[in-house]
């Protein structure tokens, strides 16, 4: 085992040195750490009694989440699709995607009546070009008893982007 001296490190203050705690080091050489300690934290005076105190404002309770809960996002329904033919596709047509919508009827078929809060859900067309016109698809999912949820799903086809 090597032991390291003293005399190694005769420009260091030789007080300090032999303050300092020997240890040994995992290879089994021994050295001598810097113990260093630091000053103790002033002492605070105790608040006065007379000191003033900021009132305290309640805070607004915040609102109830309306998604705290929900184990599922999809409940099973009804995907109504209206089928017409057009020349050309309507220019505003995707604007209405993912958005709250009532479904638009045609003279042979009506969208079935749904009670209050049960709503609809515009979901993407499909188009398919069949000679020189297009069949255009267009497709509403009823919502679950509860409805879809306003704050995720645009309201009545305004486009917020």
């Amino acid at each position: 085992m090597l032991v390291l001296s003293p005399n190694l490190a005769i420009w260091k203050n030789l007080a300090i040195w032999t303050k300092i705690p020997r240890v040994e080091l995992r290879s089994g050489l021994t050295s001598r750490l810097r113990v260093t300690r630091r000053p103790p934290k002033p002492l605070t005076p105790p608040p006065s009694a007379h000191a003033e105190r900021t009132p305290r404002i309640p805070l607004p309770r915040p609102s109830p989440n309306p998604v705290f809960g929900v184990t599922h996002f999809l409940s099973l329904g009804l995907i109504w699709s209206r089928t017409s033919i057009v020349k050309i596709i309507p220019s505003g047509i995707l604007n209405r995607v993912g958005c709250i919508d009532d479904p638009q009827g045609s003279a042979v078929s009506q969208p079935p009546n749904v009670s209050w809060p049960r709503n609809w859900l515009y979901l993407a067309p499909q188009s398919r070009e069949r000679g020189n016109v297009i069949q255009l698809t267009e497709r509403w999912m009823l919502s679950g008893r509860k409805g879809w949820n306003g704050d995720i799903y645009t309201e009545k086809g305004v486009n917020t982007l």
